[in-house]
């Protein structure tokens, strides 16, 4: 952790005076519960690694915006377990693919390929919800609760960093 700590620092150093740098993403997609080799990692580690890269930041770059994602792959189911990092630059960020049997269909890499034909608004199978659900705004809203909740409750900025939609 502290290396990353380290890069992150040697990085900022190094482009915050680059005006094409917008914003500094700390991680796509964190997602320590979710490991192969070891122990599911508490939202803690996410939380306290990403304080800890903010300060390093800071340290050498006190103006370009930093993004932080929530853990569960930055989705937005996970932003109840996100603390912020007390930064006053920081932006954070969700990714949004639900329902990924929609945005996804017919992609032999997602485990869809059998799927076609979807439409939204409509009755959609979903590995976020255990029954098949007719998804339209009002969904998509309840999955985004805990992030305008997040946001209502810090004040903060959010943002959209991927999002999936259907091809056809």
């Amino acid at each position: 952790q502290q290396k990353l700590v380290e890069m992150w620092q040697f990085f900022a150093k190094r482009c915050r005076y680059l005006t094409h740098v917008v914003a500094y993403n700390l991680m796509v997609e964190p997602h320590p519960e979710d490991t192969v080799d070891q122990e599911p990692l508490d939202a803690n580690v996410w939380n306290d690694l990403a304080k800890r890269i903010t300060a390093g930041i800071r340290e050498v770059d006190d103006e370009t915006p930093i993004v932080v994602s929530a853990i569960g792959w930055g989705g937005a189911s996970s932003f109840s377990e996100l603390e912020p990092t007390g930064d006053e630059r920081t932006i954070y960020s969700f990714h949004n693919y639900e329902p990924f049997q929609f945005t996804h269909q017919g992609m032999e890499w997602a485990g869809t390929e059998g799927v076609s034909g979807l439409e939204y608004p409509g009755l959609i199978p979903s590995d976020f919800f255990e029954e098949t659900r007719f998804w339209n705004r009002g969904v998509l809203e309840e999955l985004f609760e805990s992030v305008i909740a997040f946001q209502s409750e810090h004040d903060v900025p959010i943002f959209v960093g991927e999002f999936g939609c259907s091809r056809s």
